[in-house]
């Protein structure tokens, strides 16, 4: 899987907990970069008529396999969540050096993807 480092980071908020898990290299190959691979996760997690401001909406951070080369534009990534406005797909886009070097007091680098699960809950972040 060149371009990813094949895992994928999980943070749930709910439960204070933190895990990875393998990344499917079919869905890399069929989904492309950072959005389309976050938009795959969020059809597949967050089942059909969930409240985009309940806890089985998801809030997907991802990066894409150029994030953190020296590539133009490389230094975005996507975030994707069922969009409250719309009981649709949301999608929002930035760049800077947060897709390359992470906060460490919030995503660990190593990971491919980063997920934050259940938005309504009250902030208590994991130390990762």
């Amino acid at each position: 899987m060149f371009g990813y480092m094949g895992e994928i980071l999980r943070v749930d908020l709910s439960n204070s907990r933190v895990s990875t898990e393998g990344l499917a290299e079919d869905a890399c190959k069929l989904f492309l970069g950072g959005c389309g691979l976050a938009t795959r996760y969020l059809f597949d997690e967050v089942p059909q008529g969930a409240d985009p401001l309940g806890a089985e909406n998801r809030l997907i951070f991802m990066t894409g396999p150029l994030t953190g080369t020296e590539s133009p534009s490389a230094g975005r990534y996507s975030i994707v969540a069922k969009s409250p406005l719309t009981a649709a797909w949301g999608h929002a886009n930035s760049g800077g050096n947060w897709g390359a070097r992470p906060p460490e007091v919030v995503i660990h680098p190593m990971e491919d993807w980063q997920f934050s699960c259940s938005p309504g809950v009250p902030p208590d972040c994991p130390r990762v």
